[in-house]
């Protein structure tokens, strides 16, 4: 039988562990669409150059 502070310790671990990939998931989600709005910015002042 395992001692119950360590299995809450372990049970706290694993939150944690899962908050971090959770985070990482939506930092790299904000970054993928922050990247996205920066090429078509510079794409469409691309263009613009292109025509004039």
């Amino acid at each position: 039988m395992e001692h119950p502070l360590i299995s809450s310790n372990n049970a706290f671990q694993n939150l944690i562990t899962f908050y971090q990939k959770d985070q990482a998931a939506r930092t790299v989600v904000v970054l993928e669409q922050v990247l996205r709005f920066f090429l078509k910015s510079i794409s469409l002042k691309l263009k613009r150059k292109i025509t004039l």
